[in-house]
């Protein structure tokens, strides 16, 4: 019988008119007399093997009623401290409770997805591999033997990590990275060296957070990876920073042209990086500019004479840039005139003024013996 079970049993006597004291009954059993019968009561509280001796009394002889009951200990299971691992990754090693008393396990409850329960030579070996997370409390009832008695434990499957995506960024070299670029994680503990970020870009982690920050000082395209260490599961943060490098112009010599002739061909440069141009300044009047397909052309006829130092500043793309040049516009040439009357044989002193002229050609229409020069007054 099961310990704290109560007893059902009698054992009947001829000849005797009573029983005398009971020896080696288990504690919490005892025997009465009545109608030729001795009548066992009570619940034992002590597990063994008991041989119990009740002599009887009256009648004639010695007589002894005598018999053993045996009283089994409840079922016990041991119990283990909770089991922490990452989803879809196997119980290793296996979780296991030693039982004494039962003859095997009833259907298990509360375990995670994708574990079992099994019972062999008075062990429950609790494995597989755990496909859902979260917090499992579970419950195996011990069968046969005697009580009531489960095995409990808790497996606490924790989810892999994770992190948030972004959109690529864009911005200008030598600019800052305003706001820094972000990825929440959960899981993870830290991280690993980042790759693929620009020159002058770093990251860091902290509360769950992974802050890009930094200026970067190289132009081009950047696939970062940035491994999450700690936690469950190979996860990375990956994200792209496009670094747009300054607008560029070409320069051109200086030209130089008479008034009133049109610049031919036009001045050009060409920019990369820009989506316009601002206003020029310092073009000669009749002489504009304009972009298209990353060329500013400067076209027109100027109307004024001067040295023209021109600017013109490019829209949009990274950086203050600007196209610069000159344009020298020459007024045309002219003379005064003058007429003189001398004597023939008499050395002749006279001048003539010029403008726009770099010198003269050959003279023609003179009296003999004159001759003409030419030198910047």
């Amino acid at each position: 019988m099961c310990i704290g079970t109560t007893i059902s049993r009698t054992q009947a006597t001829t000849g005797a008119t009573g029983i005398g004291t009971a020896t080696g009954l288990p504690a919490g059993v005892t025997v009465s007399w009545a109608a030729n019968v001795i009548t066992f009561s009570g619940t034992p509280t002590a597990a063994g093997t008991f041989a119990y001796t009740i002599p009887l009394t009256g009648g004639c002889g010695v007589v002894n009623a005598t018999g053993t009951i045996i009283v089994t200990p409840n079922r016990t299971v041991t119990s283990n401290a909770a089991r922490t691992l990452c989803i879809n990754t196997a119980l290793s090693p296996a979780i296991t409770h030693t039982t004494t008393g039962a003859t095997g396990i009833g259907t298990a409850t509360g375990l995670p997805a994708g574990v079992t329960a099994a019972w062999a030579s008075n062990t429950i070996t609790i494995s597989g591999t755990p496909t859902a997370a979260g917090t499992f409390n579970y419950t195996i009832p011990l069968t046969g033997g005697c009580g009531v008695v489960n095995a409990t434990g808790t497996i606490i499957v924790t989810p892999n990590n994770t992190v948030t995506s972004n959109a690529a960024r864009t911005l200008c070299i030598n600019s800052a990275l305003s706001p820094a670029i972000t990825h929440t994680t959960t899981g993870a503990t830290g991280i690993g060296t980042a790759t693929g970020l620009p020159a002058g870009v770093t990251a860091a982690w902290a509360s769950n957070t992974i802050t890009i920050s930094g200026t970067p000082t190289a132009a081009g395209t950047f696939n970062y990876t940035i491994p999450l260490s700690g936690g469950c599961g190979t996860v990375n943060a990956t994200g792209t920073i496009i670094v747009t490098p300054n607008n560029t112009v070409t320069s051109n010599a200086a030209r130089t042209l008479c008034i009133n002739s049109a610049l031919s061909p036009a001045i050009t440069h060409t920019t990369t990086g820009a989506t316009g141009i601002g206003t020029a300044t310092g073009l000669p009047a009749g002489v504009t500019a304009a972009w298209a397909s990353n060329t500013i052309t400067i076209s027109g006829t100027p109307t004024a004479a001067g040295t023209f130092n021109y600017t013109i500043p490019l829209t949009g793309g990274c950086g203050t840039v600007n196209a610069t040049g000159q344009i020298i516009v020459n007024i045309n040439t002219a003379a005064t005139v003058a007429n003189t009357t001398l004597c023939i044989g008499t050395t002749i002193s006279r001048t003539q003024a010029t403008t726009g002229a770099t010198g003269i050609g050959t003279a023609t229409g003179l009296p003999a013996g004159v001759t003409v020069s030419w030198a910047l007054m």
